[in-house]
């Protein structure tokens, strides 16, 4: 299913720019005009969210009108697509009426420390806003990002997408050897790296239990966490009521008694799980990937190779030695 509103859009930027200026009392009506307009002006697409959201509705046994859950989706597709531009730079007062944050403190510790942490999220309501607000307290953040975008040179698509000279870039023209040789050497610098396993890039897939079907992941998450062996928490961020809400869990640690990959694999089952319950209780910000909609049976499921970087022929070895 095509994005209500596209990232990519100059459209999107210039309504980003608008909340950024809008008082902070009008910035949830901006976001639910713009919706309803797009609701009832889009109606194929509107249809598309509708039949999404009956599909959950089975598999999920929730007592939500598919109809209604389309319309609050609508009405919050601006502030969740633009809410890491439209309040990048912006008073602590305004994200005080704007967002609630939960647990970046421990982050927040650990890089004081001098650890790296490798935060885990899904693509699901707004997961890059605490990464504007964490760059905005001066600590090092990091994100990994299509190779394609490395050419956008529009400052406020640039900000609206998070790209800076720290985004790691990956995909067909690279392979996964430097791309993951760069993320381990950032994570061991004590940057803050986000990851999203259901991303586009990074991998063959595999696929894990979820609402009652299987959700395709790239393999790259467990390459880096197996490599990095740096705190790992898992995060997401949703609109809850008027304002936006970001959640950190605790960090997990690699410890000597387990092996890394055993520790990678149960985080990122916690996380999976964690994200499962998020799309139970805050519905109308899922965003309609290609992997949510495969895992709800929307969209055939690809193959495990499916999408695999080309050119990536970084051996098990030569990874090894990416860590060193």
């Amino acid at each position: 299913m095509r994005k209500i509103l596209s990232p990519q859009s100059k459209t999107t930027v210039i309504l980003g720019a608008i909340a950024r200026v809008l008082p902070s009392c009008y910035v949830w009506p901006f976001s639910k005009l713009v919706g309803r307009l797009l609701y009832w002006g889009r109606p194929r697409r509107r249809r598309d969210v509708e039949r999404a959201y009956r599909r959950l509705c089975e598999r999920t046994s929730m007592a939500r009108d598919p109809q209604e859950l389309a319309r609050q989706f609508f009405d919050r597709q601006l502030m969740l697509m633009t809410a890491s531009y439209a309040l990048s730079g912006c008073s602590d007062d305004r994200f005080k009426v704007l967002c609630d944050f939960e647990g970046l403190e421990n982050v927040r510790e650990l890089v004081k420390q001098g650890s790296g942490v490798l935060v885990v999220t899904f693509h699901f309501g707004t997961h890059l806003l605490s990464f504007t607000k964490l760059k905005q307290e001066g600590f090092p953040v990091a994100t990994i990002r299509p190779y394609f975008m490395r050419n956008i040179s529009s400052k406020g698509m640039r900000r609206l997408l998070f790209l800076d000279e720290n985004t790691i870039y990956v995909g067909t023209s690279r392979g996964l050897g430097t791309p993951i040789r760069e993320i381990v050497r950032k994570l061991k610098e004590g940057y803050i790296v986000g990851i999203a396993p259901d991303g586009d890039q990074g991998g063959g897939l595999e696929f894990k239990p979820f609402l009652g079907g299987e959700y395709p992941l790239r393999r790259g998450f467990m390459e880096v966490a197996r490599l990095a062996k740096v705190p790992m928490v898992y995060a997401q961020g949703m609109a809850r009521g008027n304002k936006l809400f970001v959640r950190y869990s605790e960090p997990w640690f690699f410890t000597p008694e387990k092996p890394p990959h055993e520790i990678a694999e149960e985080f990122l089952t916690f996380a999976l799980r964690e994200f499962e319950t998020y799309v139970r209780e805050y519905p109308e910000s899922i965003w309609w990937t290609k992997p949510m909609e495969v895992a709800l049976g929307l969209r055939p499921k690809p193959s495990e190779k499916d999408g695999k970087t080309e050119g990536d022929s970084t051996t098990m070895e030569e990874r090894e030695n990416i860590a060193n």
